[in-house]
């Protein structure tokens, strides 16, 4: 018998999830995997929401999240004809998050794979109650341009160079997770 390939799934540039690694030659007794629970705290950091905390509701593999936070937001400000930097802001919001998800491909190894309001997202069960995320997507800043000049006392005539632009971003998010129930 040939032993099984090893499988993963490419999170980002620098994170992968191997999915399967077990050779087919003797039939080992099935691992019990644990499912998550209906109610459940959550504690995430990361460039997709920042560092907020909050709680699920689940209902087999779909649910909803809610979690309130901040996010640190670092600019560069350039001359635009020389390209030096003339100055550095940093500076903190607060914001308040919920999406809907559903987690519809589950792997043997308890692996599930969903997506989310703005995201795609993997997790997987550690223990009988601890859990681990891992969502990949975008979050959409309304007017976050008008915003960072009104607020930061930029110049009307400010141009900004984000790669998606100020009212949209994109990033990597890591979450812990504790069942209630």
């Amino acid at each position: 018998m040939k032993p099984r390939l090893v499988s993963s799934v490419l999170l980002a540039t620098t994170a992968t999830i191997a999915l399967s690694a077990a050779p087919a030659l003797a039939q080992e007794p099935a691992v019990s995997h644990h499912h998550p629970g209906p109610v459940a705290l959550v504690a995430s950091l990361g460039w997709y929401d920042g560092a907020a905390v909050g709680a699920e509701l689940r209902l087999g593999p779909v649910g909803a999240r809610a979690t309130a936070g901040g996010n640190l937001i670092m600019l560069t400000v350039s001359d635009s004809e020389t390209e030096e930097i003339d100055s550095f802001h940093a500076f903190a919001t607060g914001q308040g998050n919920a999406d809907l998800y559903a987690f519809p491909v589950r792997f043997d190894n308890g692996l599930e794979l969903g997506v989310s309001g703005g995201a795609l997202e993997a997790r997987r069960q550690l223990g009988p109650r601890t859990g681990l995320r891992a969502a990949l997507g975008f979050t959409v800043f309304p007017d976050g341009e008008d915003r960072l000049v009104e607020k930061e006392d930029f110049p009307a005539d400010a141009e900004f160079n984000f790669p998606l632009g100020a009212g949209l971003q994109s990033g990597l998010q890591v979450a812990l997770t504790y069942d209630l129930l």
